[in-house]
């Protein structure tokens, strides 16, 4: 397997922890729990379908279109 088909691979089956305030996203194998930039939780999947947030730049779910900035978390 080339180099990049490595990389590729392993960029498609990282997951992130994003923050539903401030959009900041950190990758799961982190194991934040909060924003260090506002300490709001992190979501780790979506809260509407509970699929995999797998992109840092994701602002709405891939799986049902829920709105990450409108998320309310506990």
């Amino acid at each position: 397997m080339t180099h990049l088909k490595k990389q590729a691979r392993a960029l498609s089956t990282t997951h992130y922890h994003l923050c539903p305030r401030c959009g900041r996203a950190t990758p799961a194998a982190a194991k934040e729990q909060f924003c260090p930039n506002d300490g709001s939780k992190l979501l780790s999947s979506c809260p509407a379908c509970g699929s995999s947030i797998t992109s840092p730049y994701n602002l709405f779910c891939t799986g049902c279109g829920q709105s990450f900035g409108t998320v309310e978390t506990p």
